[in-house]
């Protein structure tokens, strides 16, 4: 499975209760001071570049 087809699961499976309330305070929680040491690096530069809030959106 390439990676683009193995992101499009994930994106599916996040929009499922319970993990969508989980990232979606995850998006809320990305720009705030502090942020980084709570959910690392990387998941807030994911977060805050909107790649992530994109792919989940409701279509």
């Amino acid at each position: 499975m390439g990676e683009t087809a193995e992101a499009g699961e994930i994106v599916a499976a996040l929009r499922l209760q319970p993990f969508a309330d989980v990232l979606y305070g995850m998006l809320r929680a990305a720009p705030l001071p502090g942020a980084a040491e709570v959910l690392g690096r990387e998941v807030v530069t994911a977060l805050v570049r909107g790649e992530v809030g994109e792919a989940v959106r409701v279509r």
